[in-house]
């Protein structure tokens, strides 16, 4: 799934992440890569307060060898196929949502 972010060139995604876990992540793809890492920079100088406001320590994925970067919640022992969990799965992902967007809201937007 991908969501509309309220910043510009960014992304809301939940997934199901590999090694059997969940993702929730704002994916950084303006569609180019200098721009990407600018942003993702920018974000970085205000991991502090961004984490902060989220409640919980965060993944930052700088991912050199590919166009996007990635600042990601993950949780483990959440396999997809674990049916019986669903309902678990899906108030986790809510909540995570619900927390990249509120710590969005209080950081300085990069510069355009």
């Amino acid at each position: 799934m991908d969501f509309p972010s309220p910043l510009r060139g960014t992304r809301v995604n939940p997934s199901f992440a590999q090694g059997a876990r969940l993702r929730h992540e704002i994916c950084i793809d303006t569609g180019d890569k200098a721009r990407n890492d600018a942003i993702f920079e920018h974000l970085s100088s205000q991991r502090e307060r961004f984490e902060g406001e989220y409640g919980r320590h965060l993944q930052w994925e700088a991912l050199p060898n590919a166009r996007a970067s990635r600042i990601a919640d993950y949780r483990d022992d959440a396999d997809v196929t674990f049916e019986d969990r669903d309902d678990e799965f899906i108030t986790w992902f809510f909540d995570a949502g619900v927390r990249l967007r509120g710590a969005l809201s209080v950081i300085d937007p990069p510069p355009t």
